[in-house]
């Protein structure tokens, strides 16, 4: 796995694209969440001005700095539900940090969202295990 060394969290399909869609979260997100409040969507959060500051060639993306950010945005029954779609919850490095709260870090990185990533474990009672250290002298 190449690019930056800043490790970043985000439930992907193979193409790289996360989960919130239009007519998609309706599939598999909890109609009325109880554990959780729903956090905002990033452009919500950081503005769209936040596109501007990619620059030619990188990819955009979202995610969470740790597996507990993760567990924020998505319960047990949601990430099982998603497993089933093609979804993961996965690890890439980034190359830069464009925007970050509490919530959510928005990120750019020269590869595409779907390569060089590292999927992460879900044992059989769909709790997620921190990913291994990083291989030496890759990135």
């Amino acid at each position: 796995m190449s690019g930056g060394k800043t490790r970043i969290y985000r439930v992907q399909d193979a193409d790289g694209r996360g989960p919130f869609k239009p007519g998609f979260s309706k599939k598999w997100l909890d109609p009325s969440p109880t554990a959780r409040d729903l956090l905002p969507p990033w452009m919500q959060e950081f503005g769209m001005g936040i596109i501007h500051l990619a620059r030619p060639g990188e990819h955009l993306g979202c995610g969470c700095r740790s597996i507990d950010g993760i567990r924020r945005w998505f319960d047990d029954g949601e990430l099982e539900r998603l497993r089933g779609f093609g979804y993961h919850v996965v690890m890439l490095k980034v190359d830069r940090i464009l925007a970050e709260s509490i919530n959510q870090t928005v990120f750019a990185r020269s590869r595409p969202l779907k390569d060089g990533v590292l999927r992460i474990a879900m044992d059989g009672t769909g709790c997620l295990r921190d990913a291994p250290p990083l291989p030496q002298g890759d990135g």
